[in-house]
């Protein structure tokens, strides 16, 4: 191939204009060589990534599996996907149930209900309270009741000492529940008071506490008994322990009134006190 060469100026540049429009041709089609090629790859990875996922999936490709059949296989795929994540879910939400308490409460109303069930154990604990304080009040105001019923009955029967004389008989003074009568005695035979009374003022062993039984002063006797509390034998002063075991065994309401009325002039025994505990 031979160059002619350009005889003129416009020649040679038109020359130029031609091979400038050659090159760009060829580089234009390089370019549209270069951008299928780059397609080209696409496809191939993407086809690679097909068969990759076909594979997993369990779709085998064959010559008679066209797009149609694929997509009908792949929506399968997808059903059974969609199955299995709905069939997880409702799985999670009933353990989410079970872990739920049986009432749905929220840690609010718990706190609520335990503030109300502390409330209601210190208002129990407080009418409890109330409520022995009452009794405590009650027992106080019949005892009281109890000691001027008797010492009013005993100071009617011109009794000495009649303070004296209920504190050493008061176990066997009972109130009523009216809170208005009193009884002397056991519950299965109990006695009226005035007839209580009756009876001390007759016992030689109370006599001496009552006008008129012929004892005078501190050291009262009296005609009528063998045995004064001059000679109680758990007394420091005249104690007898013969005496006081003799009654124990035989008269024991008697020795209880014998210890009583020592301990209350502080002239109890202490070794003759103790066999009132066994008592």
């Amino acid at each position: 191939m031979t160059l002619e060469v350009p005889e003129t100026l416009e020649e040679a540049l038109a020359a130029i204009q031609a091979l400038q429009k050659k090159a760009e041709t060829a580089e234009s089609e390089r370019a549209k060589l270069k951008a299928t090629n780059q397609g080209l790859l696409k496809d191939l990875k993407k086809k690679k990534t097909i068969d990759s996922f076909l594979k997993v999936a369990g779709i085998e490709l064959t010559d008679d599996l066209d797009e149609e059949k694929i997509a009908e296989r792949i929506a399968g795929l997808r059903k059974k996907e969609e199955a299995q994540a709905e069939g997880e879910q409702i799985e999670e939400q009933q353990t989410s149930k079970q872990q739920t308490p049986s009432d749905a409460m929220t840690e609010a109303m718990k706190a609520q209900f335990a503030s109300l069930r502390k409330e209601l154990t210190d208002l129990r604990k407080t009418n409890e309270q109330l409520e022995s304080e009452r009794n405590q009040e009650r027992e106080k105001r019949r005892e009281s009741k109890l000691e001027r019923f008797v010492t009013d009955e005993l100071s009617k029967a011109e009794c000495r000492r009649p303070s004296h004389l209920y504190k050493l008989m008061k176990e066997n003074f009972r109130l009523l529940d009216d809170e208005s009568t009193v009884v002397f005695g056991s519950e299965d035979d109990p006695v009226s008071l005035r007839d209580a009374v009756t009876k001390l003022r007759d016992d030689e062993e109370f006599a001496v506490y009552f006008a008129g039984s012929g004892a005078t002063g501190s050291g009262m006797t009296t005609t009528r008994a063998t045995t004064t509390y001059s000679n109680n034998p758990f007394s420091k002063d005249t104690v007898n322990a013969t005496k006081a075991a003799e009654l124990i065994q035989k008269d024991p309401d008697k020795a209880k009134r014998l210890m009583n009325e020592a301990r209350l002039a502080g002239k109890l025994d202490p070794v003759l006190g103790r066999a009132l505990q066994s008592m």
